[in-house]
């Protein structure tokens, strides 16, 4: 088995959870001014990205998914941001905060 060595190695905990990345997306034409909160979360079984969408005044909808390696997690966390920002998106497009 071939081993890899990351640039800045990270020293794992076996309790506590560690946010690597976080983005908070707005859709300023929405009429219930919605969002779209993204996170990149370490924890202890490996790696989640969780969202929480939602808008003003209601309940907002909560998922994380789970994955084993770093770069899978990455990977799919970048293209959630750049599926939600795309200009071209046939639903509500949401913005990165200036």
């Amino acid at each position: 088995m071939k081993m890899r060595l990351l640039k800045n190695p990270v020293q794992l905990s076996l309790f506590d959870t560690v946010i690597l990345k976080s983005e908070n997306l707005t859709a300023p034409q929405s009429p219930r001014k919605a969002i779209y909160k993204i996170w990149l979360i370490r924890e202890p079984g490996g790696f989640v990205v969780k969202k929480e969408s939602g808008g003003e005044m209601k309940k907002h909808t909560i998922r994380q998914w789970v994955f084993p390696s770093l770069s899978q997690a990455e990977t799919y966390y970048e293209r959630k941001i750049k599926d939600k920002t795309n200009p071209t998106r046939k639903s509500r497009v949401y913005q990165k905060p200036i």
